[in-house]
């Protein structure tokens, strides 16, 4: 998926289904990498709108990147939508490095006759040998989508001084090494060095950690080790952990996620294929896990029983829905009929970055974390921590921004299944879990 927009001027036709269009300047969902379709000759990148206000301009960017001997080629991208119950309509045009398909009009008819909708939409790109790339790989049997919205109010964050943040409490901490109390370290060559950059900690408090340089997850509590499991993960493996004990545990083998469940006693279960070429995180909805994949960029059960989702998966057959771009954040909660609701656009004095966490609290709220910066006077940031109710925002505190190590932004806090708020801290001696307790938040 793409993480820029381009927004720019080369002629296209202007067509009332779908129109390609070209453009310049940025944006980005989330802070999901950018990835291929398929590792192959063809491969689609895209960025998905996720929610659109009713009346603006949807455009989506599409790239198609062929390989052949290491030599670019030439091919065609077709777009595929379908509103409702009408036909799939579609159009292909060539493809360029500033390809935009203009999908106003279907999010126009995806509420013309109600106050939200949604849109599906199936892309596909062909080389001039006759090579293929899908997205999704299930097509229209189970498309892809984003929603629309006509109620979409905006709330103005109260951006909080910088510097003034809270200091939770630490409840693990693992100095550089090798051992059963060390975290790996893997020094970087010209960049941020690498070590545990994914956890999540379950009702009990017990902090499952995967540490990809000592070939492992550890699982603690009270600050103490307390079973670990050898396997073999990459830098951006994930875990999610259940109320019983049980880890699901998605990595990298060559080109393919391989997903695997670890129970109650450390024993490691038989790896699945999972759909995708990467995963930004791994989170636990009524006892099933869900991965956010790319070049999805949606939310797959890691078992491989469910459609794509634009949001996270709720337990009442729902999504939350999330997307920031253009310095503004957009949340919503899209039901088991497709109605939109709970929508709010953020906007922010300072400059607003990714968002790391985005979760239901269990209560029909949510909470959210924002990373927020500024260049002047000072350069300075920090992240914002918000509670969000209907479509009000109720409570916020800040926290410092401490990372010595490459850690993804999706993978820097957790929402434990206690209802404290978790952040993995890095320095130059160590890592450390940090607890922030929600409670007088709310």
């Amino acid at each position: 998926m793409l993480r820029w927009r381009v927004w720019g001027g080369v002629t296209a036709a202007l067509l009332a289904l779908v129109s390609p269009a070209h453009a310049v300047g940025a944006g980005a969902r989330g802070a999901s990498r950018a990835a291929p379709q398929a590792v192959g000759l063809v491969e689609i990148y895209y960025t998905s709108p996720v929610l659109a206000r009713a009346g603006e301009q949807v455009l989506m960017p599409v790239q198609v990147v062929c390989a052949r001997g290491g030599r670019a080629c030439g091919a065609s991208v077709t777009m595929s939508t379908r509103v409702g119950a009408e036909g799939w309509r579609s159009v292909t045009v060539p493809a360029g490095p500033d390809l935009m398909f203009d999908l106003s009009a279907p999010a126009a008819r995806a509420v013309a006759g109600s106050e939200s909708g949604s849109v599906q939409f199936v892309i596909r790109a062909q080389d001039e040998a006759g090579h293929q790339a899908i997205l999704p790989p299930s097509a229209e049997a189970a498309p892809l989508s984003f929603f629309v919205t006509r109620r979409l109010p905006v709330h103005q964050i109260v951006t909080i001084p910088f510097g003034r943040t809270r200091v939770g409490t630490t409840v693990l901490s693992l100095p550089w090494g090798s051992g059963p109390m060390r975290a790996g370290l893997s020094p970087g060559r010209e960049s941020a060095p690498l070590g545990p950059d994914s956890f999540d900690v379950d009702r009990r408090g017990r902090i499952y950690l995967l540490d990809p340089e000592q070939g492992r997850m550890a699982v603690f509590a009270s600050g103490r080790l307390i079973r670990q499991t050898a396997l073999s993960l990459t830098a951006d493996a994930q875990v999610a952990a259940e109320s019983n004990g049980v880890a699901n545990v998605v990595s990298r083998a060559g080109d393919a996620l391989i997903a695997r469940t670890v129970d109650g006693s450390g024993a490691p279960g038989n790896p699945g294929l999972m759909a995708g070429a990467t995963v930004d995180v791994v989170r636990m909805v009524g006892g099933r896990a869900y991965g956010l994949v790319l070049p999805l960029d949606a939310w797959v059960g890691l078992d491989a029983g469910s459609p794509p989702h634009p949001g996270l998966p709720l337990a009442d057959g729902g999504e939350f829905l999330r997307v920031s771009r253009d310095g503004r954040i957009r949340l919503a909660t899209a039901t088991i009929d497709q109605r939109v609701v709970d929508a709010i656009e953020l906007h922010a004095a300072a400059r607003i970055g990714e968002i790391p966490l985005a979760e239901p609290d269990g209560r029909g709220g949510c909470w959210i974390v924002v990373h927020m910066w500024r260049e002047a006077p000072t350069a300075a940031d920090q992240y914002e921590v918000l509670h969000k109710v209907g479509n009000r925002v109720l409570a916020s505190f800040a926290v410092a921004d401490r990372a010595f190590t490459d850690t993804p932004p999706l993978s820097r806090f957790r929402l434990g299944g206690d209802g404290a708020l978790y952040q993995l801290v890095s320095t130059d001696a160590g890592v450390r879990i940090v607890r922030f307790d929600l409670k007088e938040e709310r």
